[in-house]
C-alpha cells in the first residue's frame, strides 16, 4: 500500500479533535495501515497489533506527539497544504515527511511576508 500524505493530515487533524473513525472515502485496511505508519514515524502515541506473518491487523492510538502537534500545525491551512502539495506534484516529486513538514514551513514562511 502507498503512503497518502494527505490521509495521514486528515488523520492528524481527526486525532487533534477527538474524532476517531473511518474518514469519508477510505476502507478500513487503509485507516489502520496509516495510523500504524503515524505511530511508526513518532508522530503519536500508540500501539499496533500483528498477526504472526507481521501484518497490521489493529491500532490503537492514545495522542498526538510534540513532533504530530509541529506537522498538523505546519499542515493545517488547508491552502498552505493545497499549495505545497502541487508544488510536489508539479515537479513530479516524491518527498519524506522531513521535507515535506520544511517545504509546508517555507510556504507559511512566504505566506507571512
Amino acid at each position: 500500500m502507498k503512503r497518502d500524505m494527505d490521509l495521514i493530515r486528515t488523520l492528524l487533524l481527526r486525532i487533534e479533535d477527538g474524532h476517531m473513525g473511518i474518514p469519508a472515502g477510505h476502507s478500513r485496511d487503509e485507516v489502520t495501515y496509516h495510523e500504524a505508519l503515524l505511530i511508526e514515524a513518532g508522530l503519536v502515541h500508540g500501539e499496533v497489533a500483528r498477526d504472526s506473518s507481521g501484518v497490521v491487523v489493529a491500532v490503537s492510538i492514545i495522542s498526538l506527539t510534540w513532533q504530530g502537534h509541529e506537522f498538523i500545525d505546519a499542515a493545517r491551512n488547508s491552502s498552505i497544504w493545497r499549495q505545497t502539495r502541487e508544488l510536489i506534484a508539479e515537479r513530479s516529486l516524491t518527498v519524506s515527511m522531513a521535507v515535506l513538514q520544511g517545504m509546508l514551513v517555507e510556504t507559511i514562511k512566504r505566506y507571512l511576508q
